[in-house]
């Protein structure tokens, strides 16, 4: 759920007269292994390549369903279950769930206005959200070493999502980051949450390593391995607790 939030999209429009749905994740083409993976987990859609409309150049896997009985009988149980938390995709949810009721396609700005509210996050009532970080972490977070001017390196984590500055936030008190304004606002109403400090990198560690945790599958897996790897050998970070095996 956390990749779908991340990296997925749910519309309904007219075709024929009758309203069809279309649930997609869309991932970039070197993480098609992902993509299957979903396919096989869920039994059920296909897996595309396709061309990327913003860049001819770069092609896309998706993960497409297009069945209105599964998207109706098996997703949206899912996400009644597991409640979507980012407002834009829950908005999209209620927009296409209300369009179906009353079989008429509502119009979505003004759907929008009325459904856009924040939803708490409470990891102890619904624990699912612990994995549905690194599902999320897996579309929309990084892992990097950032080279300072001083010729020295710096490890760095953050996640970016627009308009979610409360679910970063959320996130990052969840995960254990320390202080209050770990959040930053860009352009465009972008919000990314950064750790950068040894004791919220540390916190990272912890998190997404915790014995119980659902594990990343796609390239950010590789992603992470190598940024542990360098924490290993980095001095700056020698007193870091890194386990040997992820």
């Amino acid at each position: 759920m956390g990749l779908f939030e991340s990296h997925g999209s749910l519309s309904c429009y007219y075709d024929k007269n009758n309203i069809r749905l279309d649930l997609v994740i869309a991932l970039e083409e070197k993480d098609a292994k992902l993509t299957h993976w979903v396919k096989n987990r869920m039994g059920h859609g296909k897996v595309k390549v396709v061309k990327y409309s913003n860049n001819p150049g770069k092609n896309l896997s998706r993960y497409i369903i297009r069945s209105k009985i599964t998207i109706t009988n098996v997703w949206f149980d899912l996400f009644e279950c597991y409640p979507l938390l980012t407002r834009n995709k829950s908005s999209y949810y209620c927009w296409v769930k209300e369009s179906l009721i009353k079989k008429k396609i509502e119009e979505k700005k003004k759907f929008f206005r009325r459904t856009r509210e924040y939803i708490q996050l409470d990891e102890k009532e619904n624990p699912y959200i612990l994995d549905w970080i690194v599902g999320f972490i897996e579309g929309d977070g990084s892992f990097y070493i950032a080279r300072l001017s001083n010729g020295k390196s710096r490890a760095e984590f953050n996640i970016s999502q627009k308009n979610e500055k409360f679910l970063l936030e959320e996130i990052g008190r969840i995960m254990g980051l320390s202080g209050k304004n770990k959040v930053s606002e860009k352009a465009n109403d972008m919000c990314i949450l950064t750790a950068t400090s040894i004791k919220d990198i540390q916190a990272v560690v912890n998190y997404m390593c915790e014995r119980d945790r659902v594990r990343l599958r796609g390239l950010k897996r590789i992603k992470f391995l190598l940024w542990l790897k360098e924490l290993r050998r980095n001095p700056r970070y020698s007193g870091l607790k890194i386990p040997n095996r992820y």
